[in-house]
C-alpha cells in the first residue's frame, strides 16, 4: 500500500480540526480539575491558547513538520505569562504533555485497530515527540526568565524599600507600593529579625529560602547585617526554619505598619548587640531594659563596679539574684530553682545585700544587681581574682 503524503489520515486529521473546539474544552475541563493553580488562568484565554496549540500541532501532524520559530516564540511568551499568573513549572509542563497525550489518545482512538492507521502512528509519535520536546523546552525557558526577571525586580524594591526604612526615609505613599508588589500588608504588623551570621548565606539566598518556607517576609542588608522583616509568621519559627540558633540573633518587636517596620528594625539591632555579647537568641521584647542598658555598658561600668566584682567573686551569690528575679522575688521558689534550702537563699540574697549594698527587695536595689549580673561577666571585672 501507498502511503500518503501525510502521516495522519487526511480524513482524521480534518475531523479532528473540525471538532478542535469540544476536543480543546474538554482538555481544558480536565486540565482545570486536575492541576488547581490553573484556577489563576482566565477560563477564556485558557481555553483560547489549548485551543490554538492543539490546531497548530494537529496541522504539524498532517504536513509532517515540527513546530516553527514562530510556535516556540509563543511558548516561551506562554511559560512568562503563566510565571506571571503564578502557575508553577512542572504544572505548566504537566498541562503541555496532556495535551499532547489527548492527541495521541485521539489518534489511537480513530486508528480503530486498522494495520494501517496503527502503522502510520509511529511516524505520528516521531513528529509528535518533537512537538512536546520542543514546546515543552521553550515554555520552560519562558517561564525561567520570567521568574528570574520578577525576582531581580522585586530584590531591587525589597533593598530600596529596606533602605527607605533603616535610613527613616518613608515616604508612604512609594514604600506602601513596594510593600504591596512584594506582597506585604503595608499597615498590618511587622517584626524584624537581625541576625549576624547567615552561615555564608546572602540576603538574596536567604530570600529564595523564605519563598519556600516561610510566606510573606523579605530579606534584605543593613550595615553588615541580614534583616529578615516578618509577616503573618511568628519570628521565633522563622528563626528555627531557617537555623540562625547557631549565631546570634536579634528580634524587634511586632509593630503596626511600615513606621512599626522601622521601629522593629532598630529594635533587632539593639538585640542582636546583645545576642553577640551573650551568645542567645535575644527577643527585644522581652529584653529591651537590657537592650537599652547594654548600649551605655561602658558609662555603667564604675557605678556598676562593686556589683561586677561581687558577681566574679561569687558567682552562685549571683545566680541565686538572677533566681530571685525569675521567680516572681519570691525566695521559696528560688530556693527550688536553686535546690537550695529556703533559708539558704535567703541567706545568700542577704549576703549580695552586705558586699554590695543592693537589697534585692526594692526596685533600685534589683535593678541594679541584674544589670551588673547580665551585662557584665567575670571577665570584665578588672578586680575578679586570677
Amino acid at each position: 500500500m501507498t502511503k500518503t503524503a501525510s502521516p495522519v489520515d487526511l480524513a482524521v486529521g480534518a475531523r479532528l480540526l473540525a471538532e478542535i473546539d469540544p476536543f480543546a474544552a474538554g482538555v481544558v475541563e480536565r486540565l482545570r480539575r486536575e492541576i488547581p493553580s490553573y484556577s489563576s488562568v482566565p477560563l477564556e484565554e485558557h481555553q483560547e491558547l489549548v485551543r490554538g496549540q492543539m490546531t497548530q500541532i494537529l496541522k504539524g501532524l498532517l504536513a509532517h513538520e515540527g513546530p516553527a520559530p514562530e510556535d516556540l516564540t509563543a511558548a516561551r511568551e506562554l511559560g512568562w505569562r503563566r510565571a506571571a499568573q503564578g502557575v508553577p513549572l512542572p504544572q505548566v509542563i504537566e498541562a503541555y504533555h496532556t495535551c499532547y497525550r489527548e492527541i495521541w489518545l485521539a489518534l489511537v482512538a480513530e486508528a480503530d485497530g486498522d494495520p494501517e492507521r496503527i502503522s502510520s502512528l509511529v511516524d505520528d509519535a516521531a513528529i509528535l515527540w518533537s512537538w512536546t520536546h520542543k514546546l515543552s523546552a521553550s515554555v520552560a525557558s519562558g517561564h525561567a526568565e520570567a521568574l528570574q526577571t520578577r525576582f531581580a525586580e522585586k530584590a531591587e524594591l525589597r533593598r530600596k524599600l529596606f533602605n527607605a526604612l533603616v535610613d527613616g526615609r518613608i515616604e508612604e505613599s512609594d514604600s506602601a507600593r513596594m510593600a504591596t508588589v512584594l506582597e506585604l500588608d503595608p499597615s498590618g504588623e511587622f517584626q524584624a529579625i537581625c541576625v549576624g551570621d547567615t552561615g555564608g548565606r546572602s540576603a538574596d539566598e536567604l530570600q529564595q529560602e523564605l519563598d519556600r518556607r516561610a510566606g510573606s517576609t523579605i530579606c534584605g542588608g543593613s550595615g553588615g547585617i541580614v534583616v529578615v522583616l516578618v509577616q503573618g509568621n511568628e519570628a521565633v519559627l522563622v528563626v528555627e526554619k531557617l537555623q540562625f540558633e547557631g549565631g546570634p540573633v536579634g528580634i524587634g518587636m511586632r509593630r503596626p505598619g511600615l513606621a512599626g517596620a522601622a521601629a522593629s528594625i532598630a529594635d533587632g539591632e539593639s538585640a542582636l548587640q546583645l545576642s553577640e555579647w551573650n551568645g542567645e537568641v535575644v527577643e527585644y521584647e522581652r529584653s529591651w531594659l537590657l537592650c537599652t542598658m547594654f548600649h551605655t555598658r561602658e558609662a555603667l561600668r564604675d557605678p556598676l563596679s562593686i556589683g561586677r566584682e561581687t558577681a566574679a567573686e561569687h558567682p552562685h551569690l549571683a545566680a541565686t539574684v538572677r533566681a530571685f528575679a525569675d521567680n516572681g522575688f519570691r525566695v521559696a521558689d528560688c530556693a527550688r530553682q536553686m535546690h537550695l534550702h529556703p533559708n539558704s537563699a535567703k541567706y545568700r540574697l542577704d549576703r549580695w545585700h552586705q558586699l554590695t549594698g543592693w537589697d534585692v527587695q526594692t526596685f533600685d536595689g534589683l535593678m541594679s544587681s541584674l544589670a551588673a549580673i547580665e551585662l557584665f561577666d567575670a571577665a570584665d571585672s578588672k578586680d575578679a581574682p586570677d
